[in-house]
């Protein structure tokens, strides 16, 4: 099963072009199973990124609202081409923004999984109390790949390794011209067995786009 975390910039690409088609494109060349983006926009009937973003991939869609300015949001969503059985959500501590896992349960090819998406604090000590909500939070009794923009390397994610396996040596996706730091990561459960991991090369935001091919055990 693939699974691609990307933080989109809100589609702003390194050339400083809006471009869902470019977003999409990347995710459509990565072919996944179910994809984690981070700084997606959302403006009623107006920039419905998420949606767009959706039908453009040609997969279903969910949004979880994390910043607002007057009617338009900032946030996470995440893109699947399987059916989606139910969705939650754990708020973690929050500095000056919120900020939030959302988790969908999702069947691909028969198999019943949860996946979540996450976007973590700038600040170091609100990151540690993010990564530790997370750590007492999400289940572990079931397949579960958690993806995102940590904004820190896999040390600081060492307290997840208690029921997850974080690569310590994660592909560099920032900036996504000449990358110098692994600041997006996929960890997974035990229920999982890791085949590939890699970045995806792309100038369509100011991250690339981070892929993960898991079997399952």
């Amino acid at each position: 099963m693939r699974f691609l975390t990307y933080n989109i910039r809100h589609a702003e690409g390194y050339d400083g072009w809006v471009s869902n088609k470019r977003i999409a494109s990347v995710i459509r060349r990565a072919a996944p199973d179910v994809v984690g983006l981070n700084e997606v926009w959302y403006i009623p009937h107006i920039f419905e990124q998420p949606r767009l973003l959706g039908e453009l991939a040609q997969m279903q869609w969910e949004y979880i609202e994390t910043t607002r300015y007057l009617v338009q949001s900032l946030g996470n969503a995440v893109l699947t081409r399987g059916a989606v059985l139910g969705r939650s959500e754990i708020d973690l501590p929050r500095g000056i923004e919120r900020r939030a896992a959302l988790l969908l349960e999702v069947e691909v090819d028969g198999a019943a999984v949860t996946f979540a998406t996450t976007h973590l604090s700038l600040g170091r000590s609100k990151r540690a109390e993010q990564v530790e909500t997370l750590r007492r939070e999400l289940p572990r009794d079931r397949p579960l790949v958690i993806a995102g923009d940590f904004n820190a390397g896999a040390g600081e994610l060492a307290p997840l390794g208690e029921f997850l396996t974080v690569v310590s040596e994660s592909p560099l996706t920032f900036p996504a011209l000449r990358p110098r730091r692994a600041l997006d990561h996929i960890a997974f459960s035990e229920h999982w067995r890791l085949r590939e991991l890699r970045a995806v090369p792309s100038l369509a935001s100011d991250h690339l786009a981070l892929l993960a091919d898991l079997e399952l055990r």
